[in-house]
């Protein structure tokens, strides 16, 4: 996922839902601190480097209820985080969030998007390396909370609950974890109004910043 990308999720989701978005970038690469799961070059094969067994990352995902998928792709998603970055590439960067988790999957029987992020007031403390769970909110998250933007099949969706992001790891290497939502088509939207439930894990490496390790 480019940051072009990942600025076109999440402008579709928050003009139509009135959220607050952010987006940095614009030229459709790679930012320092930002770890892309597509390979250098944005296409081609991977490099031989595997992070918790996946190479360069990757996000799976199950939808299930009023529309079933079954997705996984190695090769797209980004992360952004103040974790990974020095102080020299903060400067650089639009984007400034403790955390911030793309997950896109693209594929002929379906497409699933979404972006994890911490919110804007929330401190490196609040969302530290290491294990943690916090919660998923739609807009206006608190501190030790994320919002929640998603499309299926390029239809925003909203949560009709709570959700829960796990994060099982993150370091100077890597981040890992997985994700559970419940959610219904934004009104408007389409005619339909689906109701789905979403599960779904995430594993990418570290990468482009001189804060990452190997």
């Amino acid at each position: 996922m480019t940051t072009d990308t990942v600025c076109r999720v999440l402008l579709a989701v928050a003009l139509a839902a009135g959220l607050m978005a952010a987006c940095g970038g614009g030229d459709g690469g790679s930012l320092p601190g930002a770890a892309s799961g597509r390979a250098p070059g944005g296409g081609g094969a991977a490099p031989s480097v595997s992070i918790g067994g996946n190479a360069l990352g990757r996000c799976d995902v199950r939808v299930t209820g009023d529309l079933s998928l079954t997705l996984g792709s190695v090769g797209d998603g980004m992360v952004f985080s103040r974790h990974w970055q020095t102080e020299s590439e903060r400067k650089l960067l639009n984007i400034d969030r403790a955390l911030q988790v793309a997950c896109s999957v693209e594929t002929s029987g379906g497409s699933f998007n979404a972006i994890f992020q911490s919110a804007n007031a929330a401190q490196d403390k609040d969302v530290p390396y290491g294990p943690k769970e916090y919660a998923l909110t739609g807009q206006n998250p608190a501190v030790d909370q994320f919002q929640a933007i998603v499309l299926i099949n390029d239809v925003p969706y909203l949560l009709s609950e709570p959700g829960r992001l796990r994060v099982s790891r993150f370091d100077s290497r890597a981040i890992a974890g997985s994700f559970q939502m419940r959610l219904q088509e934004m009104p408007g939207a389409s005619t339909q109004r689906r109701s789905v439930t979403v599960e779904g894990t995430f594993d990418y490496p570290c990468d482009g910043s001189a804060a990452c390790k190997r």
